[in-house]
């Protein structure tokens, strides 16, 4: 009986070994394909594909395009519906993330709405961050269940192709009947909109509506993220990953979708910002002289830097000031490549972002402060942002007269891997508006090269984020 016993396992024996054996195998080819590989060098770019061309963008017409800047985020959510119920057409989007909470319901109670009066609404999101799945799964069987929805995933998860992982959309943009469009920073989420969250878990954030007089004129910010959104639908990079809708999926997606359009009917007078047609919305339009929309390339592995090289280009060009506001600013050795340190000799560059003290992201503001004593030797001060929330509006200005805005964050994600969209916009009102809501952050911020010290945090985060700097060192260019 021993002996047949021993037998027995043996086999057991044998299956575990070889299941560590392929979990070795698999952790090493997942290493090698989803994190060493991103470390090789970046080609240089291609010759035919260079920055912004300044000189092109000032024979853009001009006076084409008004727009609406929007830092509040009770504000933000109002527009969105407001915009959303007014659509009569077609309504494009393209989101990161969804949290699950009020502000998802009632956004994409409003979407449902406009789909059930004959509006064609198309809505591509990031194919590992959009969290519906769990007890989100729901709105994706209503979304799919629609028949003028049509719903898209950007490089959706797969297991086997670990280089794909790190290619995620992280734009946030939504245009409407081709004639508006809006740009942000903001995902979906309470603590992207609502004041009552305005606690550690609220970030501070930028939209820029855009309306146009020619939504078919190339020169046209509209036009030009209506095209973007189009190469994204059309990429073979985004999947219609439908489910297969039984009818038991069929009635809890039609039953939802009863409620969210009830939700956010009941709860739209909340948030109305008091306008009751396009016109009114437009009296709240900045006047600029021409916008241009950049963006980075749709491939995979490490991206040709579109958008950073084209920001290093126009803060070569400033010939007084720069100032940067980013949740975090994590200039890799790729990244510094592009930049030329004596182009900023003399001109006042100041940066603000988040201290250890607000930061949600730790690994993130680990890789800033392993970067801030390099960042001082060219930086005429940083400020860093304690509170409350935490910042998260992506915003650079030029001189007087030149902004730029959108979903790109000063690190080598969103230079080198990630989808981002940035509005560069000329126009002194403009920058001045901008200008003055980054004072307003700077109100809540502490200059720590003229005062040698940062805002204190707790104990906890500042082990956490000292240990992680040790690593950060060597895998800044995933930050």
């Amino acid at each position: 009986m021993s002996i047949i016993k021993a037998q027995e396992k043996k086999p057991i024996g044998l299956r575990a070994n070889k299941f560590k054996q392929i979990l070795a195998f698999y952790l090493l080819y997942v290493f090698v394909g989803g994190i060493f590989l991103f470390a090789l060098p970046q080609r240089p770019m291609s010759e035919e594909v260079s920055p912004l061309n300044m000189q092109d963008f000032s024979s853009f017409e001009s006076g084409l395009d008004r727009v609406i800047l929007i830092d509040e985020g009770e504000q933000s959510i109002a527009f969105r519906l407001d915009l959303i119920r007014q659509a009569e057409g077609t309504l494009e989007l393209a989101y990161h993330s969804l949290h699950k909470g009020v502000v998802a319901d009632v956004f994409y109670g409003a979407l449902l709405e406009a789909a059930d009066r004959g509006v064609e609404v198309k809505i591509i999101m990031d194919g590992i961050f959009h969290r519906l799945y769990g007890s989100m799964r729901g709105l994706r069987y209503a979304l799919e269940a629609h028949p003028n929805i049509e719903f898209r995933l950007y490089e959706p998860f797969h297991l086997y192709k670990p280089w794909r992982w790190n290619n995620r959309l992280h734009d946030k943009i939504m245009v409407v009947d081709g004639e508006i469009a809006l740009i942000s920073g903001r995902n979906i989420g309470n603590r992207y909109y609502l004041a009552e969250d305005l606690t550690k878990e609220f970030v501070l954030d930028l939209d820029v509506v855009v309306f146009t007089n020619d939504g078919q004129n190339p020169h046209s910010a509209v036009h030009q993220m209506n095209e973007y959104f189009n190469l994204l639908w059309n990429h073979p990079f985004t999947q219609n990953m439908r489910f297969k809708l039984t009818s038991r999926r069929q009635a809890r997606g039609e039953k939802l979708s009863e409620s969210l359009v009830t939700a956010v009917t009941t709860i739209r007078s909340d948030y109305s910002v008091g306008f009751s047609d396009l016109q009114t919305l437009q009296e709240r339009c900045i006047p600029v002289e021409r916008i241009k929309l950049i963006h980075n390339p749709i491939s995979r592995g490490k991206k040709e830097p579109w958008v950073w090289a084209s920001l290093v280009h126009l803060a070569h060009e400033a010939k007084d000031s720069i100032v940067v506001q980013s949740p975090y600013i994590i200039p890799t050795k790729g990244m510094l490549g592009y930049l030329k340190a004596e182009s900023l000799a003399g001109k006042e560059v100041t940066l603000l972002t988040n201290s250890l003290a607000s930061s949600p992201n730790l690994f993130g503001v680990a890789g800033y402060k392993g970067k801030r004593n390099f960042l001082g030797n060219w930086a005429t001060e940083i400020w860093e942002y304690y509170g409350p929330g935490s910042l998260h509006g992506k915003a650079v200005l030029f001189d007087d007269n030149l902004s730029a805005v959108g979903s790109f964050n000063m690190d080598a994600r969103s230079s080198f891997l990630s989808t981002e969209t940035m509005l560069i916009i000329e126009g002194n009102e403009f920058n001045q508006y901008l200008r003055s809501i980054l004072n307003k952050h700077a109100e809540y911020s502490q200059p720590i090269l003229s005062s040698k010290q940062s805002p204190p945090a707790p104990l906890h985060k500042r082990i956490i984020a000292g240990t992680v700097r040790v690593f950060s060192w060597f895998v800044d260019y995933l930050l």
